[in-house]
């Protein structure tokens, strides 16, 4: 799984696979409040293939407690996902 995010100037690719992914990716705006991308659920419910995703954060408080205007970050995804069935030989 390859993820990109951020502008042109600060683009940021990471690679993961089944042994070192994180449960969530945090969004590289520097404002960005609660924001960020859940891998392990793009890992649950989506094929393989290229995919983007906004971010789901704003750029309030820190705390939340005023909410700003949402982030405007994209995550792009290019998800390599082989599924096995548990009744097949390894």
């Amino acid at each position: 799984m390859y993820t990109y995010y951020g502008s042109p100037a600060t683009l940021k690719i990471q690679k993961f696979n089944i042994n070192n992914f994180p449960a969530k990716i945090l969004c590289i705006n520097e404002r960005c409040q609660q924001g960020g991308l859940e891998l392990k659920n793009i890992i649950l419910f989506y094929e393989s293939g290229d995919h983007s995703f906004s971010c789901n954060g704003h750029e309030g408080t820190p705390k939340g407690k005023y909410k700003g205007d949402p982030c405007e970050n994209t995550f792009r995804v290019k998800l390599s996902i082989e599924r096995r069935n548990h009744n097949e030989p390894q």
